[in-house]
């Protein structure tokens, strides 16, 4: 997206007529309209002004726009990696480029993760698609989850999993990067 289309969409998220946006910059209205129509091109003081009355940063304004809209295709997951030990499998269920991590976990049946117990410095949510799967929070309380239950663990919180089914669990798991 051009800078002259951000500054009007921004101006127009807040709102803002372009006879406003003058008023608040000092700007011309002529120029203004020029800008916003890719007509002229502005300087960077004339852009740090757009800028605060738009409460962006020149930054933000002038960095190159990811696509907005990721897709990952279930044929184009990537295997993370497999334990063969505990029997379970993790896939990327969100393209690498995203600000989430998202995972696709399946879960043999008897399975555990007793050995290993997880904690991470993000908070994360864990959704059961298929079977079931028990939650061992702390060696404090086990949640029994069963298809479509969520659960939301804290960061830093220790956790182990196993699923107490004769299917493979499958779920998935999100949480935002830091």
């Amino acid at each position: 997206m051009e800078i002259s289309e951000k500054i009007k969409n921004l101006r127009k998220d807040k709102g803002l007529s372009i006879k406003e946006l003058s008023e608040k910059t000092g700007l011309s209205v002529g120029f203004i309209s020029n800008l916003e129509r890719n007509i002229n091109s502005p300087s960077i003081a004339n852009l740090q002004l757009i800028c605060k009355v738009l409460d962006i940063s020149l930054i933000d304004l002038l960095k190159e726009d990811r696509e907005v809209v990721m897709t990952l295709k279930s044929e184009d997951r990537k295997l993370l990696f497999t334990s063969n030990k505990e029997g379970t499998k993790y896939y990327n269920l969100i393209p690498d480029n995203s600000e989430i991590n998202g995972s696709y976990v399946v879960i043999n049946p008897k399975c555990t993760s007793e050995n290993v117990r997880w904690s991470h410095s993000h908070d994360e949510i864990g959704i059961v698609i298929k079977g079931e799967l028990e939650i061992n929070l702390s060696n404090r309380k086990i949640y029994k989850l069963k298809e479509g239950d969520s659960i939301y663990i804290k960061k830093n919180t220790p956790h182990k999993y196993r699923n107490p089914g004769n299917i493979p669990a499958v779920t998935h798991w999100f949480s935002i990067k830091k």
